[in-house]
């Protein structure tokens, strides 16, 4: 009796079959919120939230996602009851790096908005819309180690669909030259990839929107490292690349990505460099860029390398915040780190175990003018002479039988 009993829990969900604390518990139903679920995490206590437990809209969810401006729960929208009458930040410096990568988010509120409740009685007009990648003005990147990309495609649709990326840095895509990129992004993005070959695991790729005027321009032999050009105003260019460390990997594998950068850099001198992916680098603080003492993950070189080569580089390491676990392991390299405007983390896609890193950037690429759809609006017809045209021009296909001759009569005339 009690086994029928537990394989009926099973069956209705009623027990958890691996019990154990929920990573991104919502504030209010204390429910999971999925990487296939719309949710929110507020900027102030960086608790996350259902969209439909905070009765936050499509409409609204999507204008979130596509700027920059800051969401506060409600316990942390409330009033905060303290000496300071006006407590209000009157300065906004839009040149200062976002270092933390959830609590402190540059947004473009102004002070009267701050004083906007964001829940009344009466609905409230509003002009603004979702942003289209074909009018955004800055760069939003996308940095994910997806672990198997091709089981997660629903969950990059809806990762796609709410964040809205210009440029996708993935690693571990485990793909080989039987997938085909299309079966995994839509049509609407260009995807350059360097799978491993060897076997069905690692590999890299970036995906750029195909608003952007982009091309693939290296590919390396020797490690997992891809490159792609994307073109800037003014003849100005940005270098995107996405590198994959495998963790056996030892001293040499890292000079031969110092090797390619370096050869990049030097080819391209006046571009802007981007360089994310996962370096399996936990034994480094990025606040102090030293490497830490004690019981290290990895040999103390394999910090020192990728220390000294982005010193060496003038590169800057921007992400302080955990991707996976309790470490640090998503990195994204920058020549211009005063560019990135807001860096934040959001949940895993489907089962992966790294956060996905969303960072958008004061980079504005040169894109492809949006070609307006024409569309007729039947119900102005002119039906009368619809039916005029066809009675006087067409009577001769009532004898025709073969669709295609039919065919071939209207088209041709």
């Amino acid at each position: 009796m009690s086994y029928r009993l537990l394989l009926i829990l099973l069956m209705i969900g009623g027990i958890e079959t691996n019990p154990g604390p929920v990573k991104y518990p919502c504030g209010f139903c204390e429910k999971p919120c999925k990487s296939n679920q719309k949710a929110v995490a507020c900027d102030e206590c960086n608790q996350w939230f259902h969209a439909k437990c905070m009765g936050i809209s499509d409409e609204s969810y999507h204008q979130l996602g596509n700027s920059s401006t800051s969401w506060f729960c409600t316990n942390c929208n409330s009033c905060n009851h303290s000496t300071t009458l006006y407590d209000v930040p009157l300065s906004n410096n839009s040149f200062s790096l976002l270092s933390d990568c959830s609590s402190h988010s540059l947004d473009n509120t102004t002070s009267s908005s701050i004083w906007s409740p964001l829940l009344t009685s009466s609905p409230k007009t509003s002009n603004s819309r979702v942003i289209p990648n074909h009018q955004r003005k800055g760069l939003r990147t996308i940095i994910t180690n997806f672990q198997s990309i091709k089981n997660k495609a629903a969950e990059l649709e809806v990762l796609i669909e709410t964040t809205a990326p210009d440029v996708i840095i993935g690693t571990e895509t485990w793909t080989n030259k039987d997938i085909l990129s299309s079966e995994l992004f839509p049509d609407t993005y260009t995807v350059y990839r360097r799978d491993r070959g060897t076997d069905n695991y690692g590999g890299v790729l970036i995906a750029v929107h195909t608003s952007l005027t982009s091309s693939e321009i290296f590919s390396s032999k020797a490690v997992e490292l891809i490159a792609v050009k994307i073109d800037l105003p003014n003849g100005k260019q940005l270098i995107v690349s996405s590198f994959y460390r495998p963790p056996g990997s030892g001293e040499s594998y890292l000079d031969s990505f110092k090797e390619d950068i370096t050869s990049l850099k030097q080819q391209h001198k006046k571009a802007i460099f981007h360089i994310g992916g996962d370096f399996n680098a936990p034994d480094i603080d990025w606040k102090s860029h030293n490497v830490l003492s004690g019981n290290n993950i990895y040999p103390k070189y394999i910090s020192e390398s990728i220390v000294n080569t982005s010193e060496e580089l003038g590169l800057e390491q921007v992400i302080t915040c955990k991707t996976r676990g309790d470490n640090i392991l998503d990195l994204l390299f920058t020549s211009h780190p005063t560019l990135i405007e807001k860096i934040r983390s959001l949940p895993p896609i489907g089962k992966a175990d790294h956060d996905v890193i969303l960072c958008d950037a004061a980079v504005e690429p040169v894109r492809s003018k949006h070609q307006r759809r024409e569309i007729f609006l039947w119900k102005r017809a002119n039906m009368d002479a619809i039916r005029e045209e066809i009675k006087n021009n067409y009577k001769e296909c009532d004898n025709i039988r073969d669709i295609n001759l039919i065919w071939a009569k209207f088209k041709d005339r």
